[in-house]
């Protein structure tokens, strides 16, 4: 069985007189920082990540080739 995680940190900003969030999505992982202009934005780019097919490997997919670990 393989895992795959991903972890962020959302920050959501704005002034007191401007009605328009600025959005912040880093990858904490990486530190990679993206900006978006609006939730829709957002949304597409979280939703893109999640459509992405999955990146097994082949020895990963047939559990007769890779031995299964104890867990602890």
């Amino acid at each position: 069985m393989t895992h795959e995680y991903q972890a962020f940190l959302l920050r959501l900003e704005r002034d007191v007189d401007q009605q328009r969030w600025r959005i912040l999505l880093q990858d904490v992982q990486s530190g990679e920082v993206r900006r978006f202009v609006g939730k829709r934005e957002l949304l597409g780019y979280l939703f893109g990540i999640l459509n992405q097919p999955d990146m097994v490997d082949s020895a990963e997919s047939d559990p007769a080739q890779s031995p299964q670990q104890p867990r602890s």
